[in-house]
């Protein structure tokens, strides 16, 4: 089976960890090249 996951939030990174754990091929579209979300964590902004 493969799995097109659209999107590197925590969202998209938890469906294509579980599509992958049982067999997938997964292919993770991102268009920043910074995973889960905007990069906001507790408030401080990560990546500047």
């Amino acid at each position: 089976m493969k799995v097109i996951v659209i999107g590197g939030g925590w969202s998209g990174c938890a469906a294509a960890l579980s599509a992958c754990k049982q067999g997938a091929r997964v292919i993770l579209l991102k268009r920043t090249d910074i995973l889960l979300g905007t990069g906001l964590v507790g408030g401080v902004r990560r990546g500047l």
